[in-house]
């Protein structure tokens, strides 16, 4: 569960990967939590397309480390 702002709707896709809610409709949280406690079935799937689509598409700290390191060598290079 997610507020709807900025690059959040990037990545939570709702209802497929998680659930966006917008700052005016806060108070209906409790009941889609409820909804989601009342069917586990639900929460592991959504949970599933979460990881897949973060393991597909985010890159790893590693993967982000490597990426700095090439960009400050490359400016390295160029001076």
């Amino acid at each position: 569960i997610a507020l709807d702002t900025g690059e959040t709707r990037r990545v939570v896709k709702h209802g497929e990967n998680g659930f966006l809610i917008r700052i005016e409709d806060m108070h209906t949280v409790p009941k889609l939590i409820e909804e989601l406690l009342s069917n586990p079935q639900r929460i592991v799937e959504v949970g599933r397309r979460a990881r897949q689509f973060m393991e597909a598409e985010v890159p790893t700290w590693e993967e982000r480390v490597a990426r700095e390191i090439q960009l400050i060598q490359r400016v390295v290079e160029k001076q």
